[in-house]
């Protein structure tokens, strides 16, 4: 039996399960240990640290930055560790590979994992760590109800080396299901697949492109912008997080664009990056990211591009059942002195939207998809797959305004033409 998040008793059980009420009664934070800079690095390795006993790493991480995973070899050696590097990860890895991951772990039989990399090494670590421990799972149907009892083999650690996906602190991977045609984005999740460990090291993403630099700044802000604005699973713990992520990225991500070496800016970017996978990983995500999961598999445009875009409209569209927009707009005239509140909630909205708009241009990313090189014609001919995928994407049932196959369908023809929601 496949796990099938677009059915509608999954969609309704989800539903169910965000309702305040019930988050009372069942809510959960999940983090891990976070630890900052090379001494962070020391202490996570050697300082009266779950890993003090582990004595076989495993390293994922792909071939253009292997360099830098090789960087940090002393600090394991230091360990008596033995180690092997794994450099085959590629972004949005698919499950073929993630099985050719998984065996060379189970010849070399770790008892620690380390990715090191941006969301695609972290995905394809937690993955095959899973295939590792459990060779049974089906990757296709990973569900958050279901245990998957890991550790019992290895714990995983997380260093990342882009401020962007967050995935150093949330339950959840992405993949590529090869199956399908087009090739689909398995979107996944698990409370079980929070690494043990988060190891922030800044230094490490200062040779991020510019380009890189902003896609990976605007996943970043996604992940915060729909922990909080949904609503449906928010809570006391995520809601600061995502406040303060989401202000740390409005302030520095324009510095790093244009000063890519500035250390003090691209630490604040790495520390926003983490605090909104902590935030999205406990809150979740929604339409943002099941429109820009679409997006970016059917036309290959860059995961974190491909959801900011959709933030103005989701801000929209989610309007119509929740003002967590206007917490958000009080929060940013607060914190940044930015002019986003008006005497009406409409008005609020309205120049929120906008500033958010501005904001993306300003980064050199087109809010109209047609802006993108998507032809009409192209459009036309691959809007059924767009609208299908993002229906069926997991994040989906976590919109606080359900969606159906039409709202999807009109969703994209507005972010096409780069209009606002108006329904």
């Amino acid at each position: 039996m496949t796990w099938k998040p677009y059915e509608y008793g999954t969609r309704m059980l989800y539903t169910l399960l965000g309702a305040k009420p019930m988050r009372s009664l069942i809510g959960y934070f999940l983090v891990p240990r976070i630890l900052i800079g090379k001494f962070g690095l020391v202490q996570a390795l050697s300082i009266g640290s779950a890993m003090l006993d582990k004595k076989r790493a495993f390293i994922v991480t792909d071939k253009a930055i292997r360099k830098l995973a090789e960087s940090l070899l002393p600090y394991f050696e230091m360990a008596q560790m033995t180690v092997e590097i794994c450099d085959k990860a590629v972004p949005e890895p698919p499950i073929p590979l993630i099985r050719e991951v998984a065996d060379e772990m189970r010849k070399f039989e770790p008892d620690l994992i380390v990715a090191v990399g941006g969301g695609s090494a972290i995905d394809t670590a937690k993955a095959a760590w899973i295939l590792y421990e459990r060779p049974d799972v089906d990757l296709s149907m990973v569900e958050a109800l279901t245990p998957l009892g890991l550790r019992r083999k290895a714990y995983l650690a997380a260093i990342p080396t882009t401020a962007g996906t967050g995935s150093e602190a949330t339950q959840a991977f992405v993949l590529t299901d090869v199956d399908q045609t087009p090739p689909r984005k398995l979107a996944a999740q698990h409370p079980e697949c929070v690494p043990e460990f988060a190891i922030i090291l800044p230094e490490l993403t200062a040779g991020m492109p510019p380009d890189l630099t902003v896609g990976t700044g605007l996943d970043a802000l996604a992940h915060a912008v729909d922990a909080y604005v949904n609503r449906h699973w928010a809570s006391d713990f995520t809601d600061p997080m995502a406040l303060k992520a989401i202000e740390l990225i409005i302030k520095y991500l324009p510095v790093v664009y244009k000063q890519p070496r500035n250390l003090e800016a691209r630490g604040k970017m790495s520390i926003a990056a983490t605090m909104a996978g902590i935030a999205f990983g406990n809150a979740g995500t929604a339409i943002t990211h099941a429109l820009g999961h679409s997006l970016g598999k059917v036309f290959g445009i860059h995961h974190g591009k491909s959801v900011g875009i959709f933030i103005p409209y989701s801000l929209k569209f989610e309007a119509k059942v929740t003002d967590g927009y206007v917490g958000l707009a009080k929060w940013l005239n607060f914190s940044l002195n930015l002019d986003v509140v008006a005497k009406t909630k409409e008005e609020t909205l309205n120049k929120l939207t906008q500033f958010f708009k501005d904001f993306i241009t300003g980064l050199g990313v087109p809010i109209a998809l047609k802006d993108l090189g998507i032809s009409k014609e192209d459009y036309e001919a691959n809007k059924a797959a767009l609208v299908k995928y993002a229906y069926e994407d997991p994040t989906a049932i976590f919109s606080l305004r359900p969606a159906n196959i039409n709202d999807f369908e009109k969703l994209f023809d507005y972010a096409y033409e780069g209009k606002d929601v108006d329904w």
